[in-house]
């Protein structure tokens, strides 16, 4: 894999999604992450859970 591109375009994206989680984190009041507001939504969508049922997905 020497192909300069690819890399370049690896760093483009880590760049983009650095950015996005800081205007994530610092767009609600409350300090909170995106794997919690993915937990909620996966609980709301599936109703609630045991935790090995996550661990196995």
């Amino acid at each position: 894999m020497d192909n300069p591109d690819i890399f370049r375009l690896i760093h483009a994206v880590e760049l983009f999604t650095n950015e996005i989680i800081v205007r994530w984190v610092n767009a609600f009041d409350h300090n909170i992450g995106i794997s919690p507001v993915l937990v909620l939504g996966e609980l709301n969508k599936k109703g609630p859970q045991k935790q090995l049922l996550w661990l196995k997905n």
